[in-house]
């Protein structure tokens, strides 16, 4: 599985040998693994996006790429032993961190972890068609607004498993919501249902703000926290420096699964449903065993 460390980030994976469209006179259509490895960027004419559709919704499109923009990013994911897992951090200003687990715990996880709402993805991606009256190496501009793409071919050391060809958005907004107001000890309820409510207290902090990604919001998030004198105070002193550093807190070895340790925000109703990616009244404090358990319909 491939998980993207944050929540707001969507992400799309394609195989390599997908990528259709000419390259330069004389080089062939298709790069093997073994070529691909040995370089930093590879040239293809077709990138991807994500678009909203009519409903708001984020859609995968691809769009013929001219020459200066057809050089994506070539970059092998390492193995990582905190999490017992491969990992690849992006080179973007607000990075995302990917984690590929290898499948050796026996426990029926769900194929995507890390964004917790991935979109819908239709049959076929549309790839905007050459414009008529073009010779055919003519190729069309991407979006208006796609100043840059923030798209990699990911290489796993694992032979098996194709190139990677993966794009990531960012999903940008405004703090909305009033929270709940929280009893006892917060964060109780996080392996269970949909896990605990936002405090009230927390989103007086956080609401109006705006943020260019949910990893933005995730350590604001924590960061209050770790200020709120009645709800720091419940943390041990290892948690306690996490929620500091605007990291989130591990919870009881027994409520962890494999290299997934730390409480993660569950968007209540989905993103690709309509669900609000800032609504602290939409999201909840879970577990990582409990986020697998709802993503497995249970």
């Amino acid at each position: 599985e491939i998980a993207a460390g944050g929540a707001g980030a969507s992400v799309a994976g394609f195989l390599v040998g997908m990528m259709p469209g000419k390259l330069n006179e004389g080089e062939q259509d298709f790069i093997d693994r073994m070529r691909l490895a040995q370089m930093r960027e590879a040239p293809t004419r077709v990138r991807y996006t994500w678009e909203n559709d009519i409903n708001g919704n984020p859609v995968p499109r691809g769009y013929h790429t001219p020459p200066g923009k057809d050089m994506v990013r070539v970059r092998k994911m390492e193995w990582d032993r905190r999490y017992e897992a491969y990992t690849f951090t992006t080179e973007e200003e607000n990075p995302v961190t990917l984690i590929w687990t290898p499948d050796h715990s026996g426990v029926n996880a769900p194929s995507n972890t890390g964004n917790q709402t991935p979109p819908k993805l239709p049959g076929t991606i549309l790839v905007n068609p050459l414009p008529d009256g073009t010779q055919s190496t003519s190729t069309t501009t991407p979006a208006p607004d796609e100043k840059n793409f923030a798209d990699y071919i990911l290489i796993l050391p694992v032979s098996d498993i194709p190139p990677i060809y993966i794009y990531i958005r960012n999903n940008p907004g405004q703090v909305t919501g009033k929270g709940k107001k929280v009893t006892g000890t917060w964060l109780t309820d996080a392996g269970q249902g949909n896990g605990s409510p936002i405090p009230f207290q927390i989103a007086d902090k956080l609401r109006g703000r705006t943020f260019s990604s949910f990893d933005g919001f995730r350590e604001a998030f924590w960061l209050e926290v770790s200020k709120d004198p009645e709800l720091s105070q419940q943390f041990k002193r290892g948690n306690l420096g996490n929620i500091r550093a605007g990291k989130a807190p591990a919870p009881r070895e027994s409520e962890q699964v494999g290299g997934k340790i730390k409480y993660d925000i569950h968007h209540i109703r989905p993103i690709s449903e309509g669900g609000e990616v800032y609504d602290v009244d939409n999201m909840g404090v879970v577990t990582p065993k409990r986020h697998i358990e709802i993503h497995r319909g249970e």
